[in-house]
């Protein structure tokens, strides 16, 4: 029946999703956290997707905090690894990219390192074959604002 079923990709998504408009980025991040772990070994468990990534990387995007800001660069730099390592659902897209550009930019004024780190993830961006992944308009107005912070 319904009410045995366990949470799917779905229902976290939903609840980070929840997390996420609540304004609490460490909450979500924690359930990231725990799908990963839960999902690493063989106890089965919900592995994330691009869109569980997004919407934390999207939750920390928003934080007042610069530190949560540049936190962004974090989560997009472990996707990346798990997508080496063979997890394909996880491969950052446009979104995943932008929004870490966007949150690096508006942390510039407090780290003067943030245009360096932008350039770099979209130097990666400007190097990949798939046209879906190259910078666009939002990516490159993102990287513009941030070296005139």
């Amino acid at each position: 029946s319904m009410a045995t079923s366990a949470p799917d990709i779905v229902t976290y998504n939903t609840l980070l999703n929840i997390a996420a408009r609540a304004g609490r980025p460490e909450t979500a991040e924690e359930i990231l956290d725990g799908m990963i772990e839960k999902s690493s070994g063989d106890g089965g468990g919900v592995k994330p997707d691009v869109v569980s990534f997004n919407t934390v990387l999207s939750a920390w995007a928003k934080s007042k905090n610069p530190k949560g800001k540049l936190r962004t660069e974090q989560i997009l730099l472990r996707m990346q690894e798990m997508y080496e390592n063979g997890d394909t659902s996880v491969r950052p897209d446009r979104a995943s990219l932008t929004t870490v550009i966007t949150a690096i930019t508006s942390a510039a004024r407090s780290d003067a390192s943030a245009p360096i780190k932008a350039e770099r993830i979209v130097d990666r961006m400007e190097a990949n074959d798939e046209l879906s992944l190259r910078p666009d308009v939002v990516t490159y107005t993102s990287l513009i604002k941030c070296w005139n912070e």
